[in-house]
């Protein structure tokens, strides 16, 4: 997320703009973004608390600017310690390997140091941190050496602009004294006067690794004027000149000793051609040592790099893998997909066999029975020519001679079942519905027992059925229905299935079936009439007063389910047919929507169509 200078100047909206791209990138790991420059963005709390969450999901990231592009002038970011402490989070709970951190210009004052100085020392190996212009006050100062002294990887620390005054000076040269691995201080306009520098001055005699210090105090700043004596600068430049050598000696660099130290002092602002920046030499130096530092980073980043590429190459084998298995279950798939086919091929030929041959022995029943029509005429006229002459036996004697050879006469088409001529008709008018929760229950019975007979199910099967539905039904509760009628609206309602009959169906099922198969299955027909009977006893007689419950509302209620895709041509404008069952319907289309959604599902593989319809009744 780098912004140029001449951006520094967009409206917010555009920098939160930016910044939610960068967070989408953060989510997304994006092995490149490696680098957050956000200086003078005023993104806020709001925009920390976004970074915050988004950098707890980033490996990569190496270095978060949150400050300002220039420290004469910068605004920051318009963070607070609220937004600070929401940033530290995600930066704890994020893997990556921040190395530098900038927050300059952002007042975090005391409470937010504090929550800095806790991070310090969970945080990553961090070696930069700016925070220049932030409202540290000497109060604050002693958690912030604590959290200093626990990250021991730091190298450079800008404290610059912070009122930390002399008692802060005091805390850091306590713990310079230890020998840490800071190898830049800058101390610049923090208020520092000359009991500052002589704890500085004690620390720096024993430090072997600091190379740099600015101590440059404002003139125009009354609060804080330049009176840190010449010595103790003096003293500061010398020590910090043998940190320098032996900091170079570690190098393994050939040196010619500087007449001056790198330090800024009181006074006037840092001049590199000034007899402050020390001789030619020093100057060669400095540009050595700049050199080397900048070559040690280029080999930081390039192993940083190497150790992505080998992570990279890591995630894009076990990719390979993994589709190559893929790849091996798909192929697995096609192979049994192809020996399907082939069944089904076979299957169909052999289906097409059996039909032709079907058809055939229809051809050949038909042409035999004509045949046997004409040879009964030819006989019935025979018959009365014979009867007439009183030269053969009577007519009843010749039918009764060829009716072992023919078959019967059929004056047309037979007749299409109706519910006139249907055994129901005739049952359901001396049946009587079940009294007692005992007569229900015994109908229930001798209906799924003569169902198992007829299909030819196990009858444990159907013991087992019975048991558990009739358990299911004596948990069930409705204090507003008497118990014969909550029996059987639990029974109608009850998600238990015969499993081992040919479909597994519920009692609904079951009941329709038998309804379907009427004329000689009356033993089947009779406990189903009588289950039914109860039902309209349920639906109507008994809840007369709930007219919002008999009347859906407009007339029109739903049915959903699923219906197979040979069938759908049935169903058109104007046409009517009986339906021989019990038709269950909901006053809700989304109720419906529900069941056509579930029974899609189970007969999906059946390659079943959802069907949803809308049953108008006669008002």
């Amino acid at each position: 997320c780098v912004f140029a200078e001449s951006e520094v100047e967009q409206a917010m909206g555009n920098a939160q703009g930016d910044l939610q791209t960068t967070c989408t990138r953060l989510e997304a790991d994006d092995p490149g973004l490696t680098e957050i420059f956000c200086n003078d963005q005023l993104i806020g709390d709001a925009g920390a608390r976004a970074l915050g969450k988004s950098l707890a999901k980033s490996s990569h990231l190496v270095k978060l600017k949150l400050g300002a592009i220039h420290f004469s002038g910068g605004q920051g970011c318009g963070i607070t310690p609220a937004g600070l402490a929401a940033l530290l989070d995600g930066l704890r709970a994020s893997p990556s390997r921040l190395s530098v951190l900038s927050l300059s210009f952002n007042a975090l004052g005391d409470e937010g140091t504090s929550g800095l100085s806790d991070w310090l020392g969970t945080g990553p190996p961090l070696s930069q941190l700016f925070l220049f212009n932030c409202a540290i006050s000497p109060a604050a100062m002693p958690a912030l050496v604590a959290g200093l002294a626990a990250c021991r990887s730091l190298t450079l620390l800008n404290l610059g602009g912070n009122n930390i005054q002399d008692e802060g000076a005091g805390m850091l040269a306590t713990w310079l004294a230890s020998d840490p691995a800071l190898e830049v201080l800058d101390l610049y306009n923090c208020g520092i006067l000359a009991g500052g520098a002589r704890a500085l001055v004690v620390a720096t005699r024993t430090n072997t690794h600091l190379v740099f210090v600015s101590l440059y105090n404002r003139a125009t700043i009354p609060h804080f004027p330049n009176n840190i004596p010449s010595p103790a600068i003096a003293d500061i430049r010398a020590n910090v000149k043998k940190a320098r050598a032996a900091h170079m000696a570690r190098q393994g660099l050939a040196q010619e000793a500087p007449s001056g130290g790198a330090i800024q002092g009181s006074g006037q602002p840092p001049d590199p051609a000034g007899p402050h920046a020390g001789s030619e030499h020093e100057a060669q130096l400095s540009a050595l040592l700049a050199t080397i530092r900048a070559l040690e980073a280029e080999k930081a980043a390039w192993v940083t790099e190497q150790a992505d590429m080998r992570a990279t190459i890591d995630r894009l084998k076990a990719e390979n893998e993994s589709q190559v298995s893929t790849l091996g279950d798909c192929l697995a798939d096609l192979d049994r997909l192809r020996a399907e086919k082939t069944l089904w091929a076979a299957d169909r030929d052999g289906l097409q066999l059996a039909s032709e041959g079907l058809r055939l022995e229809l051809q050949a029943a038909q042409r035999s029975s004509a045949a046997a029509q004409e040879e009964i005429v030819r006989l019935l006229k025979a018959a009365k020519q014979a009867e007439a002459e009183c030269a053969v036996p009577s007519l009843e004697g010749a039918m009764q001679e060829m009716s072992v050879q023919a078959p019967p006469l059929q004056s047309g088409p037979p007749a299409v079942p109706s519910f006139s001529s249907s055994a129901y008709l005739p049952l359901s008018s001396s049946a009587t519905a079940a009294v007692t929760v005992s007569d229900l229950r015994s109908a229930v019975t001798t209906l799924v027992e003569t169902f198992c007979t007829h299909t030819g199910t196990d009858p444990k099967e159907g013991q087992t059925f019975l048991a558990a539905l009739l358990a299911e039904t004596a948990t069930f509760v409705d204090s507003s229905l008497n118990e014969v009628d909550r029996l059987v609206q639990q029974l109608w309602s009850s998600g238990q299935r015969l499993a081992a009959s040919p479909v597994p169906r519920a009692l609904p099922h079951i009941i329709n079936e038998a309804i379907r198969l009427d004329r000689g299955n009356e033993a089947t027909l009779l406990p189903a009439i009588q289950i039914a009977q109860c039902l309209n006893q349920l639906c109507v007689e008994h809840r007369q007063g709930c007219e919002a419950d008999v009347f859906p509302p407009g007339g029109r209620c739903y049915r959903g389910g699923t219906l197979p895709a040979e069938h759908l041509a049935f169903f058109h404008r104007g046409k009517r047919y009986r339906v021989p069952g019990l038709l269950s319907t909901s006053n809700t289309q989304e109720k419906a929507e529900k069941f056509m959604e579930r029974s899609f599902r189970d007969q999906r593989r059946r390659q079943h169509c959802a069907v949803l319809w809308r049953v108008q009744l006669h008002p």
